[in-house]
């Protein structure tokens, strides 16, 4: 043997060190309107980090990382545990204990908010000789909000669109489509008759719904059509109102008709309506 490379070699030894540091948890993303999450609970609140001393000294925190968005269920899941620096750079050559932590996160959604499927509905035939595979909405559910959370909570499980023409259709296409959204009725809080307040909240809700009741006063309605129109609306909410009373008196509420069987009247008649 006449060379040996290298000559020589640094041969550092240190101390094995372990701390315990506290588990982070960090939430990054955010969830979809109308929802909120509760306070998490991690099935463990400390981590033993063990390795050589110069590295060990270098971890500030022990952190598990969990993605909120598109979250709608409650979450309960293992996630990986990392240690980082005061920089926020990960720290190797240092063993953690455990590797993972369970993450329980409850998600609520908030009352008025109700998530419903979209209906799409169609008018005229495609081209002869063709023939429709598929129709999708995308997003498939939307998210709906009233002030009223009863009333979200007693709407139908799906939004009918606004009807998508097929009429000669001969490929496949994609296309806009609004929503067929039920205007109900509007409530404005009680003001003092003739006051600002009043008028600006009931603008405010004309803007969305055709009639409007003001708490311990009185109701307006709007038409496009004709005054007489508006005069009708009123009378609905009345009729409705009065059977709404005859319920409370007796204790129960009224069978009434269903969804399906208001649909059938109103085509029957050809009356357009955008609730059922």
């Amino acid at each position: 043997m006449t060379l040996v490379s290298p000559a020589e070699i640094d041969l550092r030894l240190e101390n094995i060190l372990s701390k315990e540091v506290p588990v982070e948890l960090r939430q990054t993303g955010s969830l979809p309107i109308g929802y909120e999450a509760g306070t998490p609970v991690l099935s463990q609140e400390t981590a033993l980090v063990i390795g050589p001393e110069s590295q060990v000294q270098k971890v500030e925190h022990v952190v598990a990382s969990i993605d909120l968005s598109s979250v709608i269920t409650s979450i309960s899941r293992q996630v990986d545990l990392k240690a980082i620096d005061a920089r926020g750079v990960i720290v190797n050559g240092i063993n953690l204990s455990p590797t993972q932590v369970n993450v329980e996160i409850p998600i609520t959604q908030l009352g008025g908010y109700r998530n419903v499927f979209v209906k799409i509905v169609t008018t005229g035939q495609i081209a002869q000789g063709f023939y429709l595979t598929g129709i999708l909405a995308d997003p498939p559910t939307i998210t709906i909000y009233s002030t009223d959370p009863e009333l979200a909570a007693n709407m139908p499980a799906f939004i009918e669109t606004k009807p998508l023409n097929l009429n000669g259709a001969v490929e496949g296409f994609q296309k806009d489509v609004s929503l067929n959204l039920p205007e109900g009725i509007g409530v404005v809080p009680f003001y003092i008759p003739g006051s600002p307040e009043l008028m600006s909240s009931t603008v405010a809700k004309l803007r969305v719904h055709r009639i409007v009741i003001w708490a311990k006063h009185g109701v307006m309605a709007r038409s496009d059509i004709s005054v007489k129109r508006a005069a009708d609306l009123v009378e609905y909410a009345e009729t409705a109102a009065k059977y709404e009373y005859l319920n409370l008196g007796i204790g129960e509420i009224g069978e009434g008709l269903d969804a399906q069987e208001i649909r059938t009247i109103a085509d029957t008649f050809h009356i357009q309506q955008r609730v059922f």
